[in-house]
């Protein structure tokens, strides 16, 4: 289930910008200062074995998962592991893309040149997995043999992931995650 709006204004707000190369210091580092920046909210993971979303906290070690993001309304933080080989040997480095304003952009980081400036944003959002019931504190899903905890403030009976998308041309050019809010049925 979706649903989307134009939201013309966040084109101007919001800047791409990446950082790479990076041992799992550095992207713990970089990561740890704009997610202050930003006042990240929410935690995405995807590793070989698992995915989840949960609220962010310091405790975290982002060096620990392949491929993760951090977001809030302001804007997102998406790192993921990427396999160099050099020298006869392979090794693996980090790649992080900033997408936030620029005036919460911390140093490390290389802003591309206008990127969105010249994409049409639109809003989407997506209903996610499972089901919340009466006086339970987590969703359930039948498909999926576990419960879902989803770290909203708010809550719904079911809830919906923020997105935005940027197009040029017809082309989705770029998506961050922007929110998690509750799914309202009218929809």
């Amino acid at each position: 289930m979706m649903n989307t709006t134009s939201s013309p204004h966040e084109s101007n707000l919001i800047l791409l910008a990446t950082a790479g190369d990076m041992d799992g210091k550095g992207l713990d580092q970089l990561v740890y200062t704009s997610a202050a920046s930003l006042d990240c909210k929410y935690f995405a993971w995807q590793t070989l074995a698992d995915a989840g979303l949960a609220a962010w906290d310091t405790a975290y070690r982002p060096q620990e998962y392949p491929e993760g993001r951090l977001f809030c309304h302001q804007g997102q933080l998406h790192w993921r592991q990427e396999a160099r080989y050099s020298g006869g040997k392979y090794f693996h480095t980090w790649r992080l893309v900033y997408a936030g304003p620029s005036s919460l952009l911390v140093p490390g980081f290389i802003q591309r040149d206008n990127f969105l400036e010249c994409c049409q944003a639109e809003e989407l959002l997506v209903r996610l997995w499972g089901e919340r019931l009466k006086n339970q504190p987590d969703w359930m899903e039948p498909r999926i043999p576990r419960r879902i905890s989803y770290p909203a403030q708010k809550t719904g009976r079911w809830m919906a992931l923020r997105l935005i998308r940027y197009r040029k041309n017809g082309q989705i050019e770029y998506v961050r995650w922007a929110d998690l809010l509750p799914w309202k049925e009218e929809r």
